[in-house]
């Protein structure tokens, strides 16, 4: 059993968008903003999961006979109350008017860089040009071959052709895709040869130090102390070099998502996350060859053996 929608198009992300004038409460004038025009059957709402907040689902239909309005025709309104247009009279593209019989949860039709659209839905047979189709989750090949099977018998002379919403949403937003994989890789890359760099410096050290080494063993320095001879001073450099790149993390970041209209802040645990990793890879890598250092013998590196 699948739930089934006659529309235009689909309430998500799309290419497919029909802005248009409206006039509202049988006015003389056109307000100063377009609406845009989502044609579906009464089905629409339940296939796709959008939530009414006001007044009631369309009726059957075949002609615009009344109007489902979002959120944000109310506040394009200035409109407090979803109840108060209910019954109202909406009149789009110098059409006849028509009663709002209820409001739907505002939902996402465009990019998060633009802002959301005031949205009317009603119904309207001659703008139909898709079919929604919700299935269950799992092997959708049997219901897919099913629905065709349907389609070339009800229109033969009609190529079958069927796109996954999450595909479409995926394609819209593919440079978002393509920058995330590209900023992995290259972090993947930094991190290495950050791994790399710190682990030649030890080396560097370690052999530099290694008399030193010795006289704390003889002396009494313990395996513990002496990794924790390099590892605070490394610690020391990657704090610094934090306080560096935390700024210029949280600048690049900010400007990235200033594109978006609808955006979130960068959050400090992120910052605090990437420093704690970085102190954890460090210390790792420090301690591959501060131990070999620690654990070697004196006498050989108090005689200038290697």
């Amino acid at each position: 059993m699948y739930l089934v929608s006659a529309c235009f198009a689909s309430p998500a992300p799309n290419d497919h968008h029909w802005g248009t004038s409206v006039r509202y409460d049988n006015r003389q004038e056109a307000e100063a903003f377009n609406i845009q025009f989502k044609g579906a059957d009464e089905d629409y709402l339940k296939t796709f999961d959008l939530e009414l907040i006001a007044g009631r689902n369309l009726l059957p239909g075949d002609t615009i006979r009344e109007f489902i309005v979002n959120e944000t025709f109310l506040n394009k309104m200035n409109i407090a109350s979803a109840e108060e247009v209910i019954g109202k009279n909406l009149s789009i593209n110098k059409g006849a008017p028509a009663p709002i019989v209820g409001v739907v949860q505002d939902f996402y039709d465009r990019s998060f860089r633009e802002e959301k659209n005031a949205i009317c839905i009603t119904t309207s047979l001659k703008d139909y040009n898709n079919y929604a189709i919700k299935l269950s989750a799992g092997n959708f090949q049997e219901p897919i071959e099913a629905i065709q099977s349907i389609w070339t018998r009800q229109y033969p002379a009609q190529l079958f052709r069927y796109e996954f919403l999450d595909d479409q949403l995926a394609e819209f937003y593919a440079t978002e895709h393509v920058l995330v994989n590209i900023i992995k890789v290259f972090s993947f890359i930094a991190i290495v040869i950050g791994c790399l760099g710190i682990l030649g410096l030890v080396s560097f050290m370690a052999a530099n130090r290694k008399k030193e080494i010795a006289i704390r063993k003889v002396l009494g320095g313990s395996i513990a102390h002496i990794l924790s001879i390099f590892t605070s001073e490394f610690i020391k450099l990657i704090l610094i070099a934090s306080l560096i790149a935390v700024p210029a993390g949280w600048w690049a970041m900010s400007r990235w998502l200033e594109n978006f209209t609808y955006s979130i802040s960068p959050e400090p645990w992120v910052f605090v996350t990437a420093i704690g990793l970085s102190v954890i890879i460090a210390a790792l890598t420090i301690s591959v060859q501060s131990f070999k250092a620690a654990v070697s013998n004196p006498v050989d590196s108090l005689r200038g053996n290697v």
